[in-house]
């Protein structure tokens, strides 16, 4: 006998088509989103978000305005990161 608390368990299958969101789907997959917060930029760049503001209002990171905020791409980031490192250091 099961207890109040606990629902019995489900009949075979019962869960078969719902998609209970953990299992994996063959036309996922992990990906990393579009744009990130200025915080995450800053983590991702290893500087601070103070640094990072600089840089991006001197016009120095690739950053998208979408109204008040100011979002970065991380593959943007990354060849940036890769441009300064062709030319030797600062840009």
């Amino acid at each position: 006998m099961t207890s109040p608390r606990t629902p019995p368990p489900a009949p075979e299958g019962a869960n078969r088509g719902r998609g209970r969101g953990d299992e994996a789907r063959p036309d996922s997959t992990p990906t990393e989103p579009l744009l990130v917060s200025a915080k995450a930029a800053a983590e991702l760049l290893g500087i601070s978000a103070r640094a990072l503001w600089s840089l991006s209002n001197a016009g120095q990171v690739p950053s998208v305005r979408i109204g008040a905020r100011r979002l970065y791409r991380p593959e943007a980031l990354r060849a940036w990161v890769e441009a300064l490192e062709q030319q030797g250091g600062r840009r």
